[in-house]
């Protein structure tokens, strides 16, 4: 046998364990980063509920609702639903704030 069937018969295996290896931990670490970033969105989206209730008795303005549909957008886009839901109907639905003048 000749040295260049060692080698690939050596490096064959070890190209693909090292393969195998590299993507188990881009899913581990990719699904990690998924699951944080939903739950970021969905702090941010309880922030926003938060502001509208008790800083603006339960009045929202336009931009309180456009950046509470991005949010929940996003955070839908991720496998997020329930509370998350829950928070943007609840934003939605709220009375649009008077303009200032």
């Amino acid at each position: 046998m000749s040295l260049l069937a060692h080698v690939v018969d050596w490096l064959v295996p070890f190209i693909c364990g090292g393969v195998a290896t590299v993507l188990g931990l881009m899913w581990r670490w990719g699904k990690a980063m998924v699951n944080g970033l939903r739950e970021l969105l969905l702090c941010q989206l309880e922030d926003l509920r938060r502001e509208m209730v008790i800083e603006h008795d339960g009045v929202a303005d336009e931009d309180l609702k456009s950046r509470s549909q991005r949010l929940y957008d996003s955070y839908h886009s991720l496998g997020g639903n329930g509370h998350g839901t829950s928070l943007n109907n609840d934003i939605q639905s709220a009375p649009i704030a008077p303009r200032q003048s």
